[in-house]
């Protein structure tokens, strides 16, 4: 799961840069549990100590030990104290290894003492963690809007000025708004209709010298300003994403605003499939006074089936038609057993 050099300072184990007890975690690949502590010195040599600091990103080992014959990083007291007992042990690495992934070890299995705790001092300086990258503005869907007799602005049909979804990287904001016609052309129209699924633009312009769409005042009203500036498209260009474009940062009014009538009628979106039975789950059943239980290996099949959009489920059986001894052995099977000895249905046992 990771690991580092710790060292005390006062009463509390802090990153020790490049010297200190070596502490990892490890956990179950479930994710249901996890365990912070430290390497034993079984096993362990110059050549395991040099795969180690390097792992931990230094250039090598400079010295290594354990914690019974050098307590300046942390003592054996102390890991007791913070129940950092050994999580790693008999850590061998082949002479011709260079990786730690080549190396075996015993995790949560060993016969050692916190005293036997190793630590290291590395060659080099305690490496940087990599910053967090930046959140930025990424685009996230476009269509063609315009305003409908009662002066709300919908989506549809093949004409309309381009609205766009924007939003930032780690979530934190978004937008809607306009395309800007800076540096817009021909091409760029074309590439963007086509984005949208259409076969190509018809005509385009800016809501300036259009308004039939959706007017300089309604997308005012609406705060509808610009989103997207400078979208320019290499004349190889086939797809929106190899165009540059600047997001959130224009010098735009929304009268700049683009409109864009495109080849062909709307695309129609995907239907949703519709939602169908699936098994969930099944097993073999018996009574038991007046209680139906769980009958080991033998028992009426009962399985529980729901729809795949979870609106419903129930539980039953299996109807013995077209089932034969084929389809026993494979139930059986499914359900974990080698095979099947016999099979029936309720009118008959």
């Amino acid at each position: 799961m990771g690991a580092g050099l710790y060292r005390t300072e006062g009463e509390e184990i802090i990153p020790g840069g490049n010297a200190g007890v070596l502490l990892a975690v490890v956990g179950m690949t479930d994710d249901s549990q996890d365990s912070m502590g430290t390497l034993c010195d079984d096993h362990f040599n110059n050549h395991s100590a040099g795969i180690a600091c390097r792992s931990l990103g230094f250039d090598g080992v400079i010295q290594w030990g354990n914690v019974g014959n050098n307590e300046q990083y942390i003592s054996e007291s102390t890991l007791r104290q913070h129940d950092l007992y050994t999580v790693m042990d008999n850590m061998r690495c082949p002479d011709a290894s260079n990786e730690i992934s080549e190396c075996e070890v015993d995790l949560m299995d060993h016969n050692c003492s916190p005293y036997e705790s190793v630590w290291l001092e590395c060659v080099g300086s305690s490496p940087e963690p990599e910053p967090e990258p930046e959140p930025e503005w990424q685009f996230m869907g476009a269509a063609l809007f315009h305003t409908d007799d009662s002066g709300e602005i919908v989506p549809g049909g093949n004409a309309g000025v381009v609205l766009i979804h924007v939003a930032m990287s780690d979530g934190s904001n978004e937008a809607f708004g306009t395309l800007c016609d800076d540096y817009f052309n021909d091409h760029s129209a074309g590439i963007a209709c086509r984005s949208l699924g259409f076969d190509g633009v018809i005509q385009w312009g800016n809501v300036g010298n259009n308004e039939d769409f959706i007017s300089e005042s309604a997308l005012r009203e609406n705060e509808f300003y610009t989103v997207v500036d400078n979208m320019q498209c290499p004349e190889t260009a086939m797809n929106v994403t190899e165009c540059d474009a600047d997001l959130m940062d224009h010098n735009c009014s929304p009268y700049e605003s683009v409109w864009l009538e495109c080849a062909g009628s709307s695309p129609e979106p995907e239907p949703e499939p519709e939602p169908e039975w699936q098994i969930m789950g099944a097993g073999l059943y018996r009574t038991e006074g007046e209680e139906i239980i769980p009958g080991g290996n033998a028992g009426v099949l009962l399985a529980v089936v729901g729809m795949t959009d979870d609106s419903q489920d129930s539980m039953g059986t299996l109807c013995d038609d077209h089932f034969n001894n084929h389809s026993a052995g494979i139930a059986c099977r499914s359900l974990g057993f080698d095979g099947v000895i016999q099979w029936g249905n309720v009118g008959n046992n």
